[in-house]
């Protein structure tokens, strides 16, 4: 999400201008509310909260490869 350069939200804008049809799940250790507050992601892509379980991320990574 917070990298040194960009943001992974504007890295994920730079490769939709590439692919539009890609699709990506963000990953995150910081709170909900922090994210949220900031409307850092808005309602375009699939995320999910650190710590996750192997069966956990695979349940996301196969949801948003069917949407």
């Amino acid at each position: 999400m917070f990298m040194p350069v960009k943001t992974g939200k504007e890295a994920y804008s730079d490769m939709k201008k590439l692919r539009p049809d890609i699709k990506a799940i963000f990953l995150s250790g910081y709170s909900e509310d922090l994210l949220t507050e900031d409307n850092v992601l808005g309602n375009e892509v699939a995320f999910i909260y650190k710590p996750v379980s192997p069966e956990d991320l695979l349940h996301k990574v196969r949801e948003t490869l069917d949407k």
